[in-house]
């Protein structure tokens, strides 16, 4: 029994002596087992292989979708690039015959500026078919020193109503209620080449309307006022420039003075 006991407990095959001294029927039965044992291990062995076998070799679907999809990339990409740069350009070319089927040329326009303060509206040139007209010799306009509107208004006049190109003595008679950096600079803007009665002397101011200065204007005070002047000048060509100006005057010991002009915009009919 002790035999058979540490059989039992005995991990490996049992050896042929071993197998001999046994019984018959116990004999046979250790047989058994070593080849249950031995099959056993066979079979894990080959399945350990097999395991290992899969492994070791990679999935190759993985790489093959991804190569797939990068040549479809590589073949649909500048199809579609091309096809939206054709659509653009059928686009605009749509939009280039529409624009060249409706607009109408634009004038050249300039800018100039009146005391360093913004720039000039844009100007208009003339218009075909203008009829040279007589312009009336510019008058000495009288003015009230004591009321801002009297002095707006001949500052007007003087300086819109011009004889000859080129001549400036005409200003003179607004110098005693013109400042005198606002002085120079007008005797230097009607001389430019772009300001709004360049070539056009001789002019007259025909036409002169004073109007609420803008909302964000300084506010009118005892000593300063400030407006907005609209002055026509008649061309002897027959034109009709109408300008825009922001003036404010302040009031001296001499009267009413204008100290500031920008000029708005001017326009040419």
């Amino acid at each position: 029994m002790s035999q058979h006991h540490d059989h039992d407990d005995h991990s490996g095959a049992p050896t042929d002596e071993e197998l001999a001294a046994m019984p018959g029927r116990l004999r046979r039965r250790a047989k058994k087992a070593a080849r249950q044992r031995k099959l056993a291990a066979v079979k894990q062995a080959r399945a350990e292989e097999r395991s290992w076998d899969r492994r070791e070799a990679p999935n190759p679907w993985p790489i093959i979708i991804a190569v797939a999809l990068l040549l479809a990339g590589f073949l649909l990409i500048p199809r579609l690039l091309s096809g939206n740069g054709a659509a653009a350009e059928s686009n605009n070319g749509g939009a280039a015959s529409s624009s060249s089927a409706t607009a109408t040329p634009q004038p050249t326009t300039t800018r100039s500026y009146v005391m360093g303060d913004g720039p000039q509206a844009v100007e208009t040139p003339s218009f075909p078919g203008h009829r040279p007209v007589t312009v009336p010799s510019p008058t000495v306009p009288a003015v009230d020193r004591s009321k801002p509107e009297s002095v707006a208004t001949a500052w007007a006049y003087v300086y819109h109503s011009v004889p000859r190109n080129g001549e400036y003595g005409y200003m003179a008679a607004a110098e005693s209620y013109t400042a005198p950096e606002l002085r120079e600079f007008m005797r230097a803007q009607a001389g430019a080449a772009n300001s709004a009665l360049a070539g056009k002397a001789p002019t007259i101011a025909e036409d002169i309307q004073i109007k609420p200065a803008d909302p964000d204007a300084s506010a009118d005070t005892p000593v300063r006022w400030t407006r907005t002047i609209e002055v026509t000048a008649l061309s002897h060509e027959g034109s009709r420039t109408t300008l825009s100006y922001s003036v404010s005057l302040f009031l001296g010991e001499d009267g009413w003075s204008v100290t500031h002009a920008t000029q708005n915009f001017w326009t040419v009919k």
